[in-house]
């Protein structure tokens, strides 16, 4: 049994980078992966960095605080 830790974000006030991470997260769970909050940080990196190479601009237009 695994441990859920995330909450998937639904609704007119999800972001760009909340429907990003609720993807990420639904595919871990389907494939049956651990998803730490540290491995959905690096699949977040990583996975803004690849659309930025494959279409020239960026998937989200947010920046950390």
């Amino acid at each position: 049994m695994q441990f859920m830790m995330f909450k998937i974000a639904t609704g007119p006030d999800s972001t760009a980078s909340k429907n990003q991470q609720d993807f990420l997260i639904v595919e871990s769970c389907e494939r049956g992966d651990l998803l730490t909050p540290l491995k959905l940080q690096k699949l977040m990196f990583y996975s803004d960095a690849w659309f930025v190479a494959l279409h020239d601009e960026e998937l989200t237009n947010e920046y950390p605080s």
